[in-house]
């Protein structure tokens, strides 16, 4: 009707709703670039967890440059980024950030609660009963250091030639192939790294989801539904 059509025109015609669109345009550009990254088939967790830097680092500084009367929108943005982090943030991310042989440069930046999340999980998955309190434990975080360490070519007898690009196109075979210096570790990195980053590792899961809930199996509400598949499929990962 000509009332909406006035509210519509008034509201395009508004230099904010421009210069407001513009803004969420710019912040959003990051995230949909990491989730574009994403869809390569060689991302793995370790790609995850330096594009998850980059974004939160961008949108760092795009929230505290916003225009004037965006203040508001900014503060919510960033708080509702950071919840995500704390809660999304898996210490996996941080360990195969670590263990990437393509980021074996890029140790110094991760945080120092990073690097610790990462050595417990190290060490968590090589102990027998998961804990990371045995020998197994201990052996993977006396590894884990070695490879962290600024020596750590020469301690691990390492040559600059397997490092060259086409051995790094598989950080699993890499591990296979050079990692028998650190056997603990080098049982720990496969499975990690092994776990994709990409849309088709997501589809495959949510196909098991888009099979369990149907009209025709069942009648339970979709918020339920969500909740049992939340479930299911983290008791999965756990398991693998």
């Amino acid at each position: 009707n000509d009332a909406r059509s006035r509210n519509v025109i008034a509201l395009v015609l508004n230099p904010d709703f421009w210069e407001k669109n513009e803004w969420i345009v710019g912040t959003l550009a990051p995230a949909a670039k990491l989730v574009e990254a994403m869809q390569a088939n060689a991302a793995n967790l370790a790609h995850v967890h330096f594009g998850l830097m980059a974004v939160e680092d961008k949108l760092d500084k795009i929230t505290r440059s916003c225009p004037p009367g965006f203040q508001d929108d900014a503060f919510d943005l960033e708080q509702a980024w950071d919840q995500r982090m704390l809660y999304g943030h898996h210490p996996a991310l941080c360990l195969a950030a670590v263990i990437n042989p393509n980021f074996r440069d890029k140790h110094g930046a991760l945080l120092p609660d990073q690097m610790r999340s990462a050595e417990d999980l190290a060490a968590r998955l090589a102990s027998s009963n998961g804990q990371g309190d045995d020998s197994a434990a201990a052996q993977a975080r006396y590894e884990f250091h070695t490879l962290c360490s600024d020596g750590y070519m020469v301690k691990m007898n390492l040559s600059p030639s397997i490092f060259h690009p086409r051995l790094l196109r598989d950080p699993v075979t890499w591990w296979e192939w050079y990692g028998k210096k650190t056997p603990v570790l080098q049982q720990v990195a496969q499975p990690v790294l092994s776990i994709p980053a990409t849309s088709a590792g997501v589809e495959r899961l949510f196909s098991v989801f888009k099979f369990i809930w149907s009209d025709r199996r069942n009648r339970l509400l979709m918020g339920r539904m969500w909740a049992m598949a939340y479930v299911y499929l983290n008791t999965r990962a756990l398991k693998h």
